[in-house]
């Protein structure tokens, strides 16, 4: 049994890592596209489940609020504390909560954002990151994006935690959760070494399975 080969540079490295996975994907073809084929249909199940989870959840809303009968105004006048009886200063009434106020401004600036850092087309800018992995071999721009999206995860998830309408930003966590997954799994193939251009040529990257939705 000979010795290892030694390779004392970066590059050489690299390319010793990629033969290898090139040889391991060769011997073992057939194996990892059943279970890559078993992923996807697990996934996109997921995927459509959810989305058919909060389709129900947003017609009971619909239902809830095409059903509830408009409030009637109260001529009754509000009654006067003591204090305001003495004074006659009219009575206090509670005030709106500022988070309230503002809620669906902060939210909306979320939303801008993720517009902004997409293009307003989901599926072009995945693809043409997708486009700049292959031209450079380079992942750092699907990093920075995928980080760029936790950190509107996150202030979205401060924005809703300070607000009692839990409703509030549904539509925009569920958006940002799903880049998220598509990012991962593309930064996941571009680290592993996989072939973009074959896995796109196959339509077995996420992003292209949720084509609907996005």
């Amino acid at each position: 049994m000979g010795r290892p080969k030694l390779y004392k540079t970066p590059e050489e490295r690299v390319l010793a890592a990629r033969a290898y996975r090139a040889k391991y994907y060769a011997s073992h073809k057939n194996q990892i596209n059943q279970n890559v084929h078993k992923k996807r249909i697990s996934r996109r199940g997921l995927i459509t489940s959810q989305i058919m989870f909060q389709y129900l959840v947003n017609q009971k809303h619909q239902r809830y609020c095409l059903g509830r009968k408009p409030r009637q105004k109260s001529n009754a006048q509000p009654e006067m504390d003591h204090a305001a009886k003495t004074t006659g200063t009219p009575p206090t009434h509670p005030t709106i909560p500022t988070s309230d106020l503002t809620t669906g401004n902060t939210v909306s600036k979320v939303e801008l954002a993720l517009q902004n850092l997409t293009g307003g087309s989901l599926r072009l800018w995945v693809e043409s990151l997708c486009t700049d992995y292959v031209k450079s071999n380079d992942y750092s721009n699907i990093n920075n994006s995928h980080n760029a999206i936790g950190t509107l995860e996150a202030e979205l998830q401060a924005i809703r935690r300070t607000t009692k309408r839990d409703h509030n930003g549904a539509h925009i966590a569920e958006r940002l959760r799903l880049v998220s997954r598509i990012l991962e799994d593309l930064l996941l193939h571009a680290m592993e070494g996989n072939d973009i251009v074959d896995l796109r040529g196959r339509g077995v990257l996420l992003y292209q399975s949720v084509g609907v939705v996005i």
